[in-house]
């Protein structure tokens, strides 16, 4: 990326709107000087908008930000007793047509400062289909892919392909399945997650629910 010579450039990179003062150099003869130019007003599209465009409308109820409403659970068969955690996650839109997703958990007993885990990635829908994908980064060396069915008030997602850093803990896992739902009475997202590792089963790992913390809302006119 270029950067900008000036104030000037740096002003027309964001987008805004110079104003222009009229010539100088009008006619002395006729003593008509030429006319000042009529800046039109530019645009400006907010980095996160408070609207989704109509291809991302199947979406709009998982849309915005979430905050734990009560600890979740953590189990496994493996673990030696099943503990809570807290966390917050987002479906945010930032300007193309996808989700960005971003999650984050941590020890309800000491707080956000205390993370256990963390994601980031994208949440995308087949154009015209209930198709939908979740590319996922995970903060102890897996990344994947997941991919399900979305309907009203309901996701979910299995993976599709996953990979793992050289040097990942053990057991390693194999596959996800994510069911995201909510329910409009209580206005509640609750999230389960099922895991399967090379030593077990498919088995629920992670279920919490979240209080919406943000909305956004489709907007047919974008």
């Amino acid at each position: 990326m270029e950067k900008s010579n000036g104030a000037g450039d740096g002003q027309a990179a964001l987008g805004l709107s110079i104003p222009k003062t009229p010539s100088s150099h009008s006619s002395a003869a006729g003593g008509n000087a030429s006319p000042p130019l009529i800046e039109r007003p530019t645009k400006q599209v907010p980095v996160f908008p408070h609207f989704l465009p109509n291809e991302l409308e199947p979406l709009a109820w998982i849309a915005g930000k979430w905050i734990v409403h009560e600890p979740g659970v953590v189990r496994y068969p493996t673990m030696k007793a099943d503990f809570k955690y807290s966390e917050r996650i987002e479906f945010t839109f930032g300007g193309q047509k996808m989700l960005d997703y971003k999650a984050e958990s941590w020890n309800p007993a000491i707080g956000p400062t205390a993370l256990m885990h963390r994601e980031v990635g994208f949440l995308r829908i087949k154009p015209g289909s209930t198709d939908v994908a979740l590319v996922i980064a995970h903060n102890f060396g897996v990344s994947e892919i997941l991919e399900g069915k979305v309907s009203e008030n309901s996701m979910w997602l299995m993976t599709s392909g996953i990979s793992r850093m050289a040097f990942a803990a053990e057991p390693a896992v194999v596959a996800n399945r994510r069911t995201f739902t909510f329910d409009p009475a209580t206005e509640e997202l609750e999230h389960v997650m099922e895991m399967q590792t090379t030593r077990t089963a498919l088995t629920e790992h992670l279920r919490i629910k979240y209080k919406r913390d943000t909305h956004q809302v489709p907007d047919a006119h974008k």
